[in-house]
């Protein structure tokens, strides 16, 4: 079986560091490049490599980006750096035209098979008369609010209810409390019922668990973008 090198950006961050002992604890990755956001890119180092994970924040990922660009790097991409403003979004577009990439809100299993709970049965509870809302929670460091994952399900009710209920982004409920990891909680209502789906992440290391598979299920694809849900299977 195959060991992959693995350059990991934001290595000194939460993530950064469980992403690590995950790395560490795999035999199909090898953690080659360990870097931090407050460290200049080097090229050779990338070159040795097989993929990326990028962990840091949105300045840094569009640094990242831009550097990568001009280095002309094509290595597989996965991230789960959040807030990406417009032009962070062009370049991630234009870095998917030269590699594989990965760029999720949140690569935990369960989370995933939320995004798919909720873009499989929204239609159905919008034909019902179901209107949706949301609350999500996470730790008082969390620098983006509404929460990526949150946006992501947003999407995901949008592409179906199409803006019909009058619910939008900004009614999004959010709460920074203490060191919640991460609570997000749907709720589909009618007159008569509500319907409501939770999940509630106890440890961050569930979303390195993703982000280290992802990067061992990214190595060899075609450019393009790819999701977990995907890799996941879900």
């Amino acid at each position: 079986m195959s060991s992959y090198k693995v350059a990991l950006l934001g290595a000194k961050g939460r993530m950064g560091q469980e992403i690590t002992r995950q790395i560490e604890a795999n035999s199909r990755l090898t953690l080659a490049y360990a870097i931090d956001t407050d460290v200049k890119l080097v090229k050779e180092q990338f070159m040795a490599c097989d993929v990326i994970i990028d962990f840091t924040v949105a300045n840094a990922l569009k640094s990242n980006l831009l550097f990568l660009s001009e280095q002309e790097i094509a290595l597989p991409l996965v991230s789960g750096t959040t807030g990406l403003d417009r032009d962070g979004m062009e370049l991630l577009a234009s870095y998917q035209n030269s590699a594989p990439v990965i760029h999720e809100s949140n690569m935990s299993l369960g989370v995933n098979l939320l995004f798919s709970l909720v873009d499989r049965y929204a239609p159905i509870l919008k034909e019902h008369g179901f209107g949706p809302s949301m609350v999500e929670s996470h730790h008082v460091h969390k620098k983006d609010s509404p929460s990526g994952t949150a946006v992501t399900l947003f999407e995901l009710m949008d592409s179906h209810y199409q803006q019909a209920t009058g619910f939008t982004r900004e009614q999004i409920v959010s709460h920074r409390i203490g060191e919640v990891v991460g609570e997000h909680t749907i709720c589909f209502s009618s007159a008569g019922e509500d319907i409501a789906i939770s999940h509630s992440a106890k440890d961050r290391s569930i979303f390195a668990q993703g982000a280290v598979v992802a990067a061992s299920w990214i190595v060899g694809k075609t450019p393009g973008s790819y999701s977990m849900r995907e890799v996941l299977g879900v």
